[in-house]
């Protein structure tokens, strides 16, 4: 976790943070992202208390994506509307909401990266599908561990087993 002066300096000419006892400054419990996006992303939630006393909190989100969003503010408006949510339930007797000063970082991938692993990726898969079908046709049913064996194959191993495939007696000839 960031030290408190790193916070500051980070964020001093954002409004509303140099208005902050940043000696207060603690992490929040919890997660607003959706959960179906959870693999993707991440955030944390800090308070402080304003030199008013008032709560001020500080929304960090952190995105590993493939392209950029151009909806990422709406998403970050949602989240940020949980956080009031969930604070109204903590406290129901507030009669104001904190300010929240929301920030989203984020890591774009190539889209053309991307395709090209995602491309090897599959092409592998359909040689270790396709031995498993040839093996399985020629030598009789393969029992788990050795169809777990071939889907974890590399390429190269997918490859020679199916230059020995041709010409092996037995199925131990073929794998080794």
């Amino acid at each position: 976790m960031p030290n408190n002066e790193d916070l500051k300096t980070a964020d001093s000419g954002r409004p509303g943070c140099d208005r902050g006892s940043w000696s207060t400054l603690a992490q929040e419990p919890g997660t607003y992202v959706d959960a179906a996006l959870s693999q993707r992303h991440s955030d944390l939630l800090f308070s402080i208390r304003g030199l008013g006393g008032e709560p001020l909190l500080l929304y960090l989100l952190v995105e590993h994506q493939s392209e950029a969003d151009a909806w990422m503010p709406l998403r970050l408006h949602g989240y940020v509307d949980r956080i009031w949510q969930r604070w109204r339930a903590a406290d129901p007797s507030a009669t104001r909401l904190p300010r929240v000063v929301g920030r989203a970082e984020g890591r774009t991938e190539g889209r053309a990266e991307g395709r090209t692993e995602g491309r090897a990726e599959g092409r592998t898969e359909g040689r270790a599908e396709m031995r498993l079908l040839l093996l399985g046709n020629r030598f009789g049913p393969l029992d788990a561990a050795t169809q777990e064996r071939i889907r974890a194959a590399s390429f190269a191993e997918l490859e020679q087993w199916a230059v020995r495939m041709l010409t092996a007696p037995t199925l131990v000839d073929v794998l080794g």
